[in-house]
């Protein structure tokens, strides 16, 4: 009876439940095609999968389903995460369309993707034609102009914002602290920081460390420590700060005091420490450090590393980056960087190849580093090798590696392709053009330098440096003063590398009452500390043959270096005054000084004036004996000069003979005017063969033996030379001289 009783209900209630489930199925609703295509997008974009979510939507632009806000919201924050900035502009454009940009929620997305994708430009038009901003969008746009280093427009943008009576928060002041930082502006970051106290907002972690951070930076350690001690709550991110502080103004003992007291480390604090203990050269603190580290990660390996590099201990650095359990690309960017900066080019590079066959990816920092070593080493073809490379990586469109390709091809003499990648720039800054004018000056196109140098719409003091070195170094001294002086003109303030490309070109000159006004320059700009300043004054002064201003600029200056002794010594010996300039140079090695190549051209020059024959041996042969220098062709050349003053031309043309480097024109020219000195011909028409083979063009060397012909009466012989003058297409050069009138330089030739 059960179990049929359970057959007969069975049928009934399957009806029942049969009938439920249709009404139920009539009343459920069914989710339309904008729920359902809204969502996908959603999902896409929280996948990161910006094209699939786009094809959806413009599958729902030609089904005519319309989006809501949230759609928007989804895929601008997906375009900003990924820098998707032509589809952030798509989505810009389709927003205006559905009518939703009066939303000021949404507008601030938009900003939010402009800034993200490194578009402040368009971030800018967008604010400025908001409606309506509120206290975030004031803040976004603040914090995008501080974080690019645009301190000035930030504040700007603050006193607007303060204006309109919108009320900043902690996130916009710590924005507007962190631009007063940037621009190291004391002032304004006190007016700020009163500004926090009277309005009574409570110094939170966030708003503490950027007020420390911006003291720091202003050099108010003082203001800092005060605000660190006051804060009521500090997290790492203070202590790290207030260490860094420390640590960056020189008080490294103080700051690790302070790290000691720290509630908790982090690896950063770790990090900062050791970093700032080595860029200090206190290695073996850093190092100690180091080992106590109860973890450390890339960065850690790295600021030692930086370390040893920065002090200059290469070999250290090696066996410490050799022993790196991980590398990633900073840790070859330091030891490729410091051999480049160490001139040792060759290993930068091979450390390169290393770098490339190991697989790891350069950055722009080590094309920068590589191609400066071709650049130095002039290697061409492997240049052309990395700038393969570059364009494979995608890095050829930043600006500082396109300046270092520019750069690069000018330096190894390739103009043409200099000015192809610099044709090719799609934003030309100031530092890329400074960059080509110096390339087509290095390569003795002084017209087509100038000719870029005046289409320039905007120059800086290195456009005019660029301009001036390349004048001087091509010899062109009276149009290295004349662009000084138009400089002048522009009210651009000199700077140090001015003052030394000008000087040289004054000393050639002999335009001794410019060299003083430029000296009143250097003293007014407080340049005079600067050693190479200070020496290239001493050699102005002595070639326009004021050696006793030469030796009061010398004895002025504090500290001396080999380059301020070389030059006085130098000055002394072009004056004649040998035995001074020899009694300097013991006065010099007293000081536990050690002489370069320059100071024994000084000594030998010395040598020469004085007739000091012996005393120049010596000398000569000390340079390799007991200072390891090896004797350049100017030193074989006061060699010559010194045998040949004595009269002994026959040892002077031995030691030419029995040189281990192949004497140039000026070492033959030197005894050829020995020979006209003490009327030898036969052995000056031998030298005159070296030296027409050494250099055929240049006319003072026509001259010379013509001058030794006619000492001796031999005009037939000087008609031969005339004759073979003529037939070798070599003029004889007029006579050349300047004179100065009212600042300016005037250059007349025989003539005139």
């Amino acid at each position: 009876m059960i179990q049929k009783k359970i057959f007969l209900i069975a049928p009934t209630v399957i009806s029942t439940l049969a009938n439920n489930a249709k009404a139920n199925i009539k009343s459920l609703a069914i989710p339309d095609a904008k729920e359902s295509k809204s969502g996908d997008i959603s999902t896409l974009c929280k996948q990161g999968r910006l094209k699939e979510a786009i094809d959806v939507l413009k599958s729902m632009d030609f089904q005519r389903v319309s989006l809501d806000i949230s759609v928007y919201i989804s895929l601008l924050q997906c375009c900003a995460n990924t820098k998707a900035l032509l589809e952030g502009k798509l989505i810009h454009a389709h927003g205006m369309q559905a009518g939703f940009l009066s939303q000021v929620y949404l507008e601030n997305k938009l900003l939010i993707m402009y800034i993200k994708c490194e578009c402040l430009l368009d971030a800018r038009k967008m604010f400025d034609k908001m409606a309506e901003r509120n206290v975030v969008s004031w803040t976004v746009i603040i914090s995008a102009y501080a974080k690019k280093g645009f301190g000035e427009a930030a504040l700007s943008l603050y006193s607007q914002m303060k204006s309109t009576g919108c009320q900043p928060d902690q996130f916009t002041l710590t924005s507007v602290i962190s631009a007063c930082g940037s621009m190291a502006d004391l002032q304004q970051g006190k007016e700020l920081h009163e500004e926090i106290r009277r309005s009574g907002l409570v110094v939170n972690v966030f708003l503490g460390s950027a007020l420390i951070d911006m003291y720091v930076k202003c050099m108010s350690l003082l203001n800092a420590r005060d605000v660190f001690d006051r804060m009521p709550q500090r997290n790492v991110v203070s202590w790290t700060s207030m260490i860094a502080g420390y640590a960056r103004n020189g008080c490294v003992d103080e700051a690790l005091v302070l790290f000691e007291k720290m509630p908790s480390r982090d690896l950063v604090s770790w990090n900062v420490m050791i970093a700032e203990y080595g860029q200090h050269g206190r290695l073996e603190k850093a190092l100690e450090l180091f080992q106590k580290m109860p973890e450390r990660d890339a960065v850690s390996w790295n600021a030692m590393l930086a370390g040893y590099t920065q002090n200059g201990f290469l070999d250290e650095a090696l066996d410490f980056f050799n022993k790196m359990p991980q590398r990633n690309v900073v840790s070859w960017n330091t030891m490729i960087a410091a051999y480049g900066r160490q001139s040792h080019e060759v290993k930068a590079l091979n450390l390169f190849k290393q770098m490339w066959l190991g697989r790891f990816q350069p950055d722009r920092v080590t094309f920068v580093a590589v191609l400066s070593a071709c650049a130095n080493l002039v290697i061409l073809e492997y240049g052309k090798e990395v700038h393969g490379v570059i364009i494979t990586s995608g890095s050829q469109s930043n600006a500082l590696v396109r300046s270092s390709l520019v750069d690069m091809y000018a330096k190894c003499g390739c103009v043409e392709y200099a000015g192809k990648v610099f044709d090719k720039m799609p934003v030309q800054n100031i530092g890329l053009w400074n960059v080509m004018i110096a390339g087509y000056a290095h390569n003795g196109q002084v017209d087509e330098a100038l000719k870029l140098f005046q289409r320039m719409t905007e120059r800086n003091v290195e456009s005019w440096n660029s301009l001036i070195g390349g004048y001087l170094q091509n010899g062109f001294f009276v149009r290295t003063v004349e662009i000084y002086q138009q400089m002048q003109l522009t009210g651009t303030k000199p700077d140090l590398v001015t003052i030394i490309s000008v000087l040289p070109a004054l000393a050639n000159l002999a335009a001794l009452h410019l060299g003083r006004k430029l000296h009143k320059v250097v003293l007014s700009s407080g340049l005079m500390s600067d050693v190479f300043v200070a020496s290239s004054l001493v050699d102005m002064y002595s070639k326009c043959g004021n050696i006793s201003d030469a030796r009061k600029v010398f004895d002025e200056m504090s500290p001396k270096d080999v380059v301020s002794w070389s030059a006085i010594i130098v000055g002394y010996a072009m004056h004649g005054n040998g035995k001074e300039a020899l009694k300097l140079f013991e006065q010099m090695l007293q000081l536990n000084l050690k002489p370069n190549s320059i100071t024994f051209v000084g000594l030998l020059l010395a040598c020469c004036h004085a007739g000091l024959v012996d005393d120049g041996w010596k000398y000569f042969n000390c340079m390799s004996e007991d200072y390891h220098i090896t004797p350049g062709i100017k030193h074989y050349c006061c060699m010559v000069d010194l045998l040949c003053r004595s009269g002994r031309l026959d040892k002077a043309y031995d030691f030419i003979n029995k040189m281990p480097i192949k004497p140039d024109a000026a070492v033959w020219s030197s005894l050829l005017g020995g020979c006209r000195i003490h009327g030898d011909i036969e052995l000056g028409e031998q030298v005159a063969d070296h030296l027409f083979k050494a250099d055929s063009k240049n006319p003072a060397h026509y001259v010379l033996l013509s001058n030794i012909y006619a000492t001796s009466g031999s005009w037939n012989k000087v008609e031969h030379v005339r004759k073979m003058m003529n037939d070798r297409g070599v003029k004889k050069m007029p006579g050349c001289s300047w004179i100065e009138i009212n600042d300016k330089v005037h250059a007349f030739v025989v003539g005139d």
